[in-house]
Parts: C-alpha cells; structure tokens; sequence
C-alpha cells in the first residue's frame, strides 16, 4: 500500500479560498493505492485538519472516514476531483449518520462541518440522502459525468449557495425531495436532457431563476412551493403536472406561461402568487383545479378556451386584476367562490345557451355574496354577454340570478350549434346526438369527466350517435360544443 501526506499552503481553488480565512488551519493531500485505507493514511490528524485533498481509489470506508472528520474533528473542504469512487458514486447517506442524532433526544441533530467539496470526474451516482442536512455546506461542484441523484440528497442544506448550479447533461431526473429547504439556492441551470422534476425537488428553495428545457414531460407535486421565481415558461412537452401546488406560495411570481397541451390545470398550482399577472389558459384544458389561482390578481382580459368543462372551488379567488373575462360554451360547472373578488371586472361573456351549474353555500356562489363581492357589490353595473334566447335561463338560474344587466348578443355561439364555415351543427332528437357535416370531417364525443364516448367519420353529410342522458362535449369541424340529452 502506497499512502503519502504532503502539507501544502495551497491545494486548489477549493481549499485556498479558505485557506485565506486564518493561519492555524492545515491542509493535507492524501495519495491512495488502494481503497479503504484513508483513515490509516490520516491517522492522528484525522479530526484536526480543515482541508483534504484525496486521490487515488476510495469506497464507502473512506467516506466514513471524511464524515467523521467533518463531524468528529473540523473538515470542512474536501477536494476529490482526482479520487476514483468505487462503483463511480457518491454513497447513500455519505455525509448523513445516525451518530449525528442526539442519543437521548432523538429530533436534536448535530451538523457536519462540511462547507465546500469538489466531486470528481467519473462520478455517476450521487446516493440518496448522501449529503442530507448538511447544514454548514456552501459549494458543491458536480461532474459532468453525473448521471442520477438520489431522493434527498441535498434536502436541507440551508446555506448551499453555489450559483449558478449546473445539473450536468445527461441527466434526466431531479429526484423526490432534491433540493429542499436549500434556501440559499438562487439559480438553477436545468439540462437539454432533462425529463421529470420530481415531487417537491425544489421545495422552500431561494431559487429566482431556473430554465425548463424542451423534451422536460413531468413536475410532480409541490416541486417549486415557496420558492422565489419571477417567471415559469413550461415547454410544450411539459404535459404531466401531477398532484397540486407546483408553484405555489411563489410571491415574486409574475408569469406563468403553461403548455398548450395540458388537459387539466392542478388545483393550487400558483396558489397566493400575489404578483402574478400574466397567465395563459391551455387550449386543450378541461378543468381548472381548486384554488388554481387563488389571490393571483392577474391582469386585463381572460378568455377561457371552448373544451373547458368545469372551474373548481375558488380558483380565480381575488383577481381583481381582471377587467373582462369569457366563458366557454362547454362549461358545465363554477366552484363556489371561483370568481369572486373580481373588483375590477367591466364585463364578462358567457357564450352557453344553457348556463354552467353553480356550486352554492348559502347565498355564496361562485361571485361571492352579492352584498359584498362584484365591483363593491353593485352587479347591476356589469353586462354579461348572452347567446340570443338564453336570458331567462341565466336570469332563473342559482347563481347566475344575481346579475340582471345580461344583454343578449348574436356574435356568441349558442350552445346547439358548431359552425366551421359550411353549416356545420351538432343537434339532439330522439336520445341521439345528430352530427351535420361536410363528408370526411372527424368528430369526437366526450363525457363531462373527459372519456371519450365515440369518435370517427362523418360519412353522409348527417350522423347520429345514441347516448344516454346528460351532459356531453361534441368536438367536430375544429370547434366544440356543450350539449344536453
């Protein structure tokens, strides 16, 4: 076994940036031959050295030895850019122990001294949980050969400020829990290969700045709850947003660009974004999930995309930015509260013959009380656009019999009838729903809940599809329309 020690003033830009910080702090370069003998290399001076610098191979054993130095002793900067890890990885809980818990109060942990390490070329793997609640840790350089992070692997590093932080080409998952409570983190460069941010990866983060490349196809649940960006622009094959609250409690947020392909906007997604302005509605979106938007003022004018079929409890709750907003013909449904506080809203449009169904809770609708919510209270003063013959409908209805200022209006598309520029309608008689065409147009039949009922050709210039009763959405021609058996 070859084990040489040489003391050194400067070692690397790792170490003699401390090395600058006072002159009783030592710095030792370790050459191994073979791995597992670091502690033996060490010896005595294990717990009183600052800075390490190793090279040659190193398995798990040696990792023990650098986390009880950093815990035990005083370590705080190791350098491994010419070490070889066995199996080309960092191990799982590397610089996260047991020992670090209080034996007689378990929820008291004690922190590393770690602040600064250089992980070298051919590193694959970071594990899991590898550098957990590394409290002290500042800079963290990663290779360009990394392929995978563990779950938590840098969770509550507090302090871990390295910016901006390159995630190297390659890799395609920001693993459960990645980042966490990293609130110094400000900028993230994100990799062209990119596929998943996993649940709350970038969780209570102090992240401002982050790119999401095209080809990235999921955020999980909670991934940037409470972190701090200015905007969030989704790439077009971003269109698995699972759970809820993605970028909620954002407070500097002002845009949220989402991809066009999305069928369903998650509930919370930009919850108390409360310098949110700028938003897009997906074309594609079939429902707005609960508290979507909740107290995001928004701004200027809303038109939410024909298709969309239901808008959850409180989802536009407080955008008073608004001044005009349009309501599909497809909406089958309003959460309660869902539009209420909209004080600055001039008018609205609502393009159903047949007016969605309002959640209620008492007198409370999707408007909020009539005594306290609109304009100050004064509905009147607001004209809601209606399709030619549906004014009774609106004015009858619960929820909607709170406005009466509605003024009928032949430019919006009554709820029986499609048109694409050939007389194109879509009817009901006889428990069939009747599709006139020209021949070779597709046409799609959806359930309220999104499933597909029946789908195919237009044949003849006319074609009848029996369904049962209740609500369906007709796509054919381009266009879509909400019809009741």
């Amino acid at each position: 076994m070859k084990v040489t020690i040489l003391l050194i003033s400067f070692l690397t830009a790792c170490v003699s940036a401390y090395a600058q910080e006072a002159d009783d702090k030592s710095y030792i370069k370790v050459e191994l031959s073979e791995p597992g003998t670091l502690a033996e290399a060490l010896g005595e001076r294990a717990n009183t050295i600052d800075s390490l610098v190793v090279e040659g191979p190193i398995n798990d054993v040696d990792f023990y030895t650098m986390w009880s130095a950093t815990f035990y002793g005083k370590l705080s900067a190791i350098n491994l850019e010419k070490a070889q890890a066995e199996g080309n990885r960092v191990p799982p809980r590397a610089f996260y122990r047991s020992e670090q818990f209080d034996p007689d109060n378990k929820l008291t942990l004690y922190m590393t001294n770690l602040r600064n390490i250089i992980l070298g070329e051919g590193i694959e793997e970071i594990g899991e949980s590898a550098f957990t609640y590394s409290g002290r840790l500042q800079e963290v350089t990663l290779p360009s050969t990394l392929r995978r992070m563990g779950r938590v692997c840098f969770a509550d590093c507090p302090k871990l400020r390295t910016s901006p932080l390159v995630i190297p080409e390659g890799l395609e998952e920001i693993p459960f829990r990645c980042f966490m409570n990293c609130e110094s983190l400000s900028e993230v460069v994100l990799p062209s290969t990119i596929k998943s941010i996993d649940e709350a990866a970038f969780l209570s983060t102090g992240v401002t700045k982050i790119n999401f490349p095209e080809g990235l196809e999921m955020i999980g649940e909670m991934a940037f709850y409470g972190a701090d960006l200015g905007e969030a622009i989704l790439p077009e094959s971003c269109t698995r947003l699972e759970g809820e609250d993605q970028f909620a409690f954002n407070r500097n947020l002002k845009k949220l660009l989402l991809p066009d392909g999305l069928t369903a906007v998650p509930s919370g997604i930009a919850l108390e974004c409360e310098k949110l302005l700028e938003v897009n509605i997906p074309s594609k979106a079939l429902t707005i999930g609960n508290r979507a938007f909740y107290m995001c003022p928004l701004s200027g004018v809303l038109t939410l995309p024909e298709g969309l079929t239901d808008i959850g409890d409180r989802a536009f709750y407080l955008s008073y930015g608004l001044t005009e907003v349009s309501f599909p013909s497809t909406l089958l449904t309003l959460g309660e509260e869902s539009c209420s506080g909209w004080s600055g809203l001039k008018k609205m449009y609502c393009r159903g013959t047949i007016p969605a169904e309002c959640k209620m809770r008492g007198l409370t609708g999707p408007f909020g009380n009539p005594d306290t919510s609109v304009n100050g209270g004064v509905l009147p003063n607001i004209p809601v656009y209606i399709p030619v013959g549906a004014i009774e409908r609106y004015r009858k209805a619960e929820g909607w019999n709170i406005f009466f200022n509605y003024i009928e209006s032949e430019e919006l598309t009554a709820l029986e009838t499609v048109t694409d520029g050939a007389d194109a309608t879509v009817t009901c008689n006889g428990g069939k729903i009747i599709i006139n065409a020209k021949a070779g147009d597709i046409y799609t039949i959806h359930s309220i809940d999104g499933r597909i009922i029946a789908s195919g050709t237009v044949n003849d210039a006319e074609c009848g599809v029996a369904v049962g009763t209740g609500y369906y959405i007709v796509s054919v021609a381009g266009k879509a329309v909400k019809i009741k058996m």
